[in-house]
């Protein structure tokens, strides 16, 4: 079902308008204690690697799990994928169809650009679901190495927009995929702190289409999730695409953090939807 979700999703490239409103917190009376201050955020030192405040930790924070198992979707008309390091871009993974004969004859491939659980720098973390949508017609670039290395930092939003960079180039230049590239056509999403990155670089003028599960921006407050990013509430101001927003219910750590940037998100289509128990998968 996980896979169904995120071919779905990035097969759809639209959205639909989000019924959510922003909710109204009541004021405390004036009787009440004051509420004590939230927790610190994570924050990254200078080599891009995530640092955790003392005693919080990783994996209540955002999924550092591989790619789930399930039966997932059945491949596309193009069976044969070809995955690598990009050429020129080695922090970078991607995947599109082995056969390009097809392009630009009947078509070109719109592009997904992805961003891994717990901001890991491994390319093939999900390459289940990412050759599934290459399978379809898709470039993926997928933020990580192809081969993963022992004290890799972690991944950013920046290298997201660094992934698109590298599609244009790519489009003019590559030997197998120049000319067959739908530079008008690029989705950005991820999962949990994928998804933080994706919001991280949603205000590239290039990206018509962004995706994010099971997370959000950090809420500060009672009853928050948490997330892991230098991003605030002010960042998803700069989203000027149709968003899609997915989290695994109450269970799922997210699940306050994506409601809340829902509500936030006035200013474009946003699509809101919920596996209910699925957790923070």
């Amino acid at each position: 079902m996980k896979h169904l979700l995120l071919l779905g999703a990035a097969l759809a490239i639209a959205a639909c308008t989000s019924t959510d409103e922003p909710q109204v917190a009541a004021a405390a009376p004036p009787s009440a204690a004051p509420a004590p201050a939230p927790p610190a955020g994570p924050t990254r030192d200078a080599q891009g690697n995530i640092v955790l405040p003392p005693g919080q930790d990783m994996s209540k924070l955002t999924s550092a799990a591989p790619e789930p198992p399930g039966p997932g979707t059945q491949l596309g008309p193009y069976t044969q994928v070809t995955i690598a390091a990009a050429d020129s871009l080695p922090t970078h993974t991607v995947y599109y169809p082995s056969d390009l004969s097809a392009f630009p004859a009947k078509g070109k491939l719109p592009v997904l650009v992805w961003g891994n659980g717990a901001c890991r720098n491994e390319g093939r973390r999900f390459q289940g679901t990412l050759t599934k949508v290459a399978s379809h017609g898709f470039l993926v670039v997928a933020v990580g190495l192809f081969e993963p290395k022992e004290g890799a930092p972690s991944t950013t939003g920046a290298q997201m927009i660094e992934g698109i960079d590298w599609v244009v180039k790519a489009n003019a230049s590559n030997p197998a995929l120049k000319g067959k590239i739908d530079t008008d056509k690029i989705a950005v999403m991820g999962q949990s702190c994928g998804g933080l990155m994706t919001i991280e670089a949603a205000h590239d003028p290039r990206i018509d289409t962004i995706g994010v599960i099971n997370s959000g921006v950090y809420n500060a407050g009672p009853n928050t999730g948490r997330s892991i990013t230098t991003a605030t509430k002010d960042t998803l101001k700069t989203i000027h695409s149709p968003a899609f927003y997915i989290n695994g219910g109450e269970e799922d750590a997210a699940y306050p953090n994506s409601n809340d940037d829902v509500a936030r998100l006035n200013q474009v289509p946003v699509f809101y939807g919920v596996m209910k128990g699925a957790g923070h998968i």
